[in-house]
């Protein structure tokens, strides 16, 4: 049986959100008007026109960039205590794009950053602190989003928020979760909006669920970007719960949605649709479609997806028929969590 996110994923909407928060720069617009007028205060010693000067070379037209010596110009702001050079600098080694991915240089310029007071350093140290195995600390990570979301970070609000949903490094209250969503929503944060959202569909927190306040919140984060929510979204106009009516196109569109930005529920949930779940005239029933979506969930290592395409390729539905591909992605999926795929594996014969 082909499975779908429904209500399982509108509950742990929570997850993806959180996750979907990545480490940000302090880039703040220069204040200088040209990189000469930055260059001049630099060097006189003035570490934040250093730091606008390499925002500028960095971040400016492709015939003025120079990343060089953005980074240089990073690193001297940094070194003479311009908190944001040292976090911008962090992240770049966090991303490993213009430099060599360098996770402990990333957390040391972190680190520094945060010290000197700069509230994204804060907040990227504390998602270090949450993804990175070696130094893996959930409550190092509550006290940095806290200081971050009092430090005026709506986003490090939403992870502090998740932090007490989940009960991750503190003790667990929704109560808590709610105001915090509510802070990091009304501040601008997407991803407080979306897991705000989530509180209204369950009714969690305190607060009495209210499909339509859900769906309010929904469709402000996914107009800014937040692909879960646009697939939980997407879920209540499946539904017809708390929006006009039911409409399985509505819904698809939101999956589609949710799928190109890059929630790999939109695309589990777009496939199943079009595998034979869905009803909408404009989309029909593509096999082989669905057996994309799939992989694409599964390719961002989601379960459902990985078990859903392992479905296909056992039934020869919309893809060749190959048991040992049924087999490699029912392990897969198994080994990120899911029990169902898990019982699809076949046994291992044991040595006499």
């Amino acid at each position: 049986m082909l499975r779908s996110y429904g209500r399982k994923l509108l509950l742990c909407l929570l997850a993806f959100s959180a996750l979907a928060a990545k480490p940000k720069g302090s880039a703040k617009a220069p204040t200088c008007s040209a990189p000469e007028a930055c260059r001049a205060s630099c060097a006189r010693a003035d570490a934040r026109a250093c730091f606008q000067e390499g925002f500028f070379l960095r971040n400016g037209k492709a015939e003025a960039k120079n990343v060089v010596l953005a980074l240089k110009l990073y690193l001297r702001a940094c070194s003479a205590g311009f908190g944001q050079a040292c976090t911008n600098l962090g992240q770049l080694y966090d991303e490993g794009g213009e430099v060599g991915q360098n996770k402990t240089r990333a957390f040391v310029l972190f680190t520094k950053g945060c010290g000197l007071g700069d509230m994204s350093g804060c907040q990227n140290l504390a998602m270090l602190f949450e993804g990175e195995r070696s130094i893996h600390d959930d409550v190092q990570a509550v006290k940095l989003y806290s200081r971050a979301c009092e430090g005026g970070l709506p986003d490090a609000c939403t992870n502090l928020g998740f932090k007490y949903a989940a009960g991750s490094g503190v003790k667990a209250d929704a109560r808590k979760a709610v105001a915090l969503y509510q802070k990091a929503c009304q501040a601008g944060s997407s991803l407080g909006c979306g897991n705000l959202g989530v509180m209204f569909s369950t009714g969690q927190g305190g607060l009495k669920a209210d499909p339509a306040k859900a769906a309010g919140l929904y469709l402000r984060a996914c107009d800014a970007g937040e692909g879960s929510a646009c697939r939980n979204l997407g879920i209540l106009w499946r539904k017809g719960r708390g929006v006009a009516k039911e409409d399985d196109c509505k819904a698809m569109d939101l999956y589609q949605k949710a799928c190109d930005a890059g929630d790999a529920g939109g695309c589990n949930n777009l496939g199943t649709m079009y595998s034979d779940d869905g009803s909408c005239a404009d989309k029909p029933r593509d096999k082989k479609r669905a057996a994309d979506l799939y992989k694409a969930a599964c390719d961002q290592s989601e379960a459902t997806g990985c078990s859903n395409l392992a479905d296909l390729y056992s039934q020869g539905d919309g893809v060749r028929q190959d048991a040992d591909k049924a087999s490699s992605l029912y392990q897969k999926a198994c080994d990120l969590g899911s029990d169902s795929a898990c019982s699809q594996v076949p046994k291992k014969a044991s040595a006499d």
